[in-house]
């Protein structure tokens, strides 16, 4: 539950990808092990929720973990995509206002460098999963981004 907390917040693409990953991998995992029994499934959910409010009072995902038993792949995938299409917008504008604020061109062009870099992980994390629409979000927000600060350097 604090990684699909994370995977919702965090502005880091290297978080977020290690809590993807890790994900995945703890998904997979509670499926197996709970396979039909969807009411041990529920009573293990219910005492992780409590333990997780106890330590987070303030523990808020929309992520509704309570029916991943019933979630497709493909469900999964999209939660993982818009999570990294809005991830990279989060990480752009940050990055966006730190330009606003520099003086010097080298500087302003380190951040337009690490919105690049920022946008060539968030592709591969995309690529193997089955996001195109999500991929064609990124691939948008990246090309205007471009246009506009590429050629004001």
């Amino acid at each position: 539950m604090e990684s699909v907390q994370l995977i919702e917040s965090t502005s880091n693409v290297d978080t977020l990808k290690g809590r993807i990953d890790f994900v995945k991998y703890l998904f997979k995992l509670i499926k197996n092990a709970y396979g039909e029994d969807r009411n041990a499934y529920t009573m293990a959910f219910l005492k992780a929720r409590e333990m997780i409010r106890r330590a987070y009072p303030n523990y808020y995902s929309s992520y509704n973990t309570a029916s991943l038993m019933s979630q497709t792949d493909a469900d999964l995938y999209d939660f993982y995509g818009e999570n990294v299409v809005r991830c990279f917008e989060d990480y752009k504008e940050k990055m966006i206002r730190e330009m606003s604020k520099l003086k010097t061109t080298p500087a302003k062009q380190k951040r337009i460098e690490n919105v690049k870099s920022c946008y060539k992980t968030c592709c591969e994390i995309l690529s193997f999963d089955e996001c195109s629409i999500q991929m064609e979000n990124l691939k948008k927000q990246y090309e205007i981004f471009l246009l506009i600060y590429e050629e004001s350097n």
